[in-house]
């Protein structure tokens, strides 16, 4: 669930980076959050939290 959670997580980032930023930028958060030490990224709690944060961001301008 945890990798599932984190591959959730992975794509919300982008996508709202891609809203944001644009195609250029989009790319360099998730892979800065996936390099964090897998102790804290990948921990359960801490996934399903930071999968449900972008998701939420990226709904709110889209409607």
């Amino acid at each position: 669930m945890s990798l599932t959670t984190a591959a959730i997580a992975a794509a919300g980032i982008h996508a709202v980076d891609l809203r944001l930023h644009g195609r250029a930028v989009a790319a360099v958060p998730p892979l800065l959050w996936g390099l964090l030490p897998r102790s804290v990224v990948l921990s359960p709690t801490y996934t399903q939290l930071t999968a449900f944060a972008p998701s939420s961001l990226y709904a709110v301008p889209t409607g």
